[in-house]
């Protein structure tokens, strides 16, 4: 949701989905891969490389030029929009955009011979048939004219299923606009609380065979899972009963795989774990960001004091000494 003007001015509900755009590519750019294979017409793995480039750039006025997201690929740059709304000027601002990204991008190479215009895409999130389809604008040199086409993605065209097929698993936090977007009315929404529960209990099937199907990892998971709830919460905030139902959905659903794995450890250990081993155990998940909720559990099932276990998880520094 890039604009020539300050993003502080972009309206509340435009950050709130820019920034999941945002997040995803920032911490896995992986998950754009199938998005670009589909526009593009590309056949790029998901472990290709990918250098995320810089969405700031300035006119000679001094004005700042935001777009939201760009990265090169075996040397062709890809620039992404996420538009909230119809923006009659969109076309306009889409050439602004890449007219710099390629401006950009023919000083980082030295290149002033040609001007590389980047593969660009808008994708509206807003399920409306009414967005669309293509833009589209004439743009006339001293030579001849040409027509300045960006292809467009819509949330429209992409239910479930689709989803699912495409591997556009980024798609996912976007799911709760289309059921919600004719509710006005708290007893209108209540109408849709089963559908809404739905929805995300296939969601979470969707997020649970990829990540059994090696389709996306754990970090890429637990984000996405993230995403769901902050996008749900935006949406559901007024709706408490729901929302809870759909908090405690995703919660309840996630099981990270350092827990699979550690739990999976523990069981096949034949001996008896000490109190001194499941007190470094302790130590040692500390050290490693292990959620204190899961600690707890584990110190309980080894007869730990909650009083030791506050002393660890409260020592910061050194290490502190545990009295076993």
């Amino acid at each position: 949701m890039g604009d020539a003007k300050e993003k502080s001015e972009a309206r509340p509900q435009d950050k709130v989905w820019d920034r999941v755009f945002k997040t995803m590519l920032q911490e896995h750019p992986a998950l754009f891969i199938p998005l670009i294979n589909l526009v593009f017409g590309k056949q790029y793995e998901r472990d290709i490389p990918i250098t995320s480039m810089g969405t700031e750039t300035y006119n000679k006025d001094k004005s700042r030029i935001m777009s939201d997201i760009s990265f090169l690929i075996e040397g062709l740059t890809y620039h992404f929009e996420c538009q909230y709304s119809d923006d009659r000027i969109m076309v306009f601002r889409m050439f602004e955009y890449d007219f710099h990204i390629a401006l950009a991008d023919a000083k980082r190479t030295n290149n002033f011979t040609e001007f590389n215009f980047p593969r660009s895409c808008v994708f509206y999130i807003v399920p409306k048939d009414s967005m669309p389809k293509e833009l589209e604008m004439t743009v006339h040199f001293q030579n001849g004219s040409y027509t300045y086409n960006v292809p467009a993605i819509r949330l429209y065209d992409y239910d479930l299923d689709k989803i699912k097929q495409n591997e556009l698993y980024l798609f996912l936090p976007y799911e709760i606009l289309r059921h919600v977007r004719n509710v006005n009315t708290k007893k209108h929404l209540a109408e849709y609380a089963d559908e809404i529960d739905a929805v995300y209990s296939k969601i979470i099937e969707i997020i649970r065979n990829a990540y059994n199907g090696s389709k996306i990892r754990d970090d890429e998971t637990l984000t996405l899972m993230n995403m769901l709830k902050d996008t749900a919460e935006y949406k559901l905030k007024d709706y408490p009963q729901i929302w809870k139902g759909v908090d405690e959905m995703l919660d309840r659903e996630y099981i990270p795989k350092w827990k699979i794995d550690l739990e999976q450890a523990l069981e096949k250990k034949e001996k008896e774990v000490t109190k001194s081993e499941a007190i470094s155990a302790i130590e040692f998940m500390k050290s490693g960001g292990i959620p204190e909720e899961f600690i707890r559990s584990f110190a309980k099932k080894k007869k730990i004091s909650m009083e030791t276990v506050d002393e660890i998880l409260g020592s910061s520094g050194g290490k502190k000494v545990v009295q076993v």
